[in-house]
């Protein structure tokens, strides 16, 4: 436990390290979406690998942000606990906490990385269409291979 906490607090301050965690987690989610949802026994392996490959580029351009994010909620809270030490009446009340933006971050980078990951998966599915138009194999969907089916080409389209 001691590691994956030390490996964690590193890779949020490393915009490369935070893009390669961001995509891989929204490529699998783009995966574990097509598995649950049952599309992946309708699709063929190309086109659930460029889904993956388009959601985990898009999380990885989220991730890779996230550092500066964090540097910059950690600025505001800094400004804002200096306003109110000069002008107590600043804020009308409000005590900041880290915790509020810490909350603020998480929900921006779970719901920011669900997001990618849904419009990574729809932009490698659009790629995937132009294989399909091409007839590219493993691009088209219900397609399944044969080895018994006679003739030139053992795939056969349900």
């Amino acid at each position: 436990m001691q590691l994956a906490g030390k490996w964690l607090r590193q890779a949020v301050q490393d915009p490369l390290t935070s893009g390669l965690g961001f995509g891989a987690a929204t490529a699998g989610a783009a995966t574990l979406g097509n598995v649950v949802s049952g599309e992946a026994g309708r699709e063929g392996g190309g086109r659930i690998a460029l889904e993956a490959l388009g959601a985990g580029a898009l999380g990885g351009l989220l991730g890779g942000h996230m550092p500066q994010l964090r540097r910059n909620s950690v600025d505001a809270m800094r400004l804002a606990r200096d306003t109110i030490k000069k002008d107590p009446n600043a804020y009308q009340g409000w005590k900041p906490k880290a915790s509020d933006m810490r909350g603020a971050l998480y929900a921006v980078g779970g719901i920011g990385g669900l997001a990618a990951g849904g419009l990574g998966g729809q932009i490698g599915g659009g790629n995937a269409n132009i294989g399909n138009m091409l007839g590219i194999a493993g691009m088209q969907p219900n397609t399944v291979v044969d080895p018994e089916a006679y003739g030139s080409s053992n795939l056969r389209v349900y």
